[in-house]
């Protein structure tokens, strides 16, 4: 028997046992715990933001940063600026 991990619509890891002895069945969905994934605009950019481990006890899970990051600018013909 398998376990199968997947981020719920409001934002929770579950965990489904899966058999595929005869024919693929699937056990009733536990959840695990609360993520940011699959909520409001991170549904969009974390089209899977997880990893799980191969025995199923850790998760590596993305989330967003409350910092935000230092507006870039950008120098266009700054060749021509330059006294010869």
């Amino acid at each position: 028997m398998k376990e199968l991990f997947y981020d719920g619509a409001d934002g929770t890891m579950m965990a489904v046992a899966i058999d595929a002895t005869d024919q693929i069945n699937a056990g009733v969905p536990l959840a695990l715990f609360p993520t940011a994934l699959g909520t409001g605009a991170n549904q969009l950019v974390n089209q899977r933001g997880y990893a799980v481990t191969k025995e199923g006890k850790r998760f590596l899970i993305s989330a967003p940063t409350q910092s935000r990051a230092a507006p870039l600018t950008v120098v266009l013909n700054w060749m021509g600026t330059i006294q010869k």
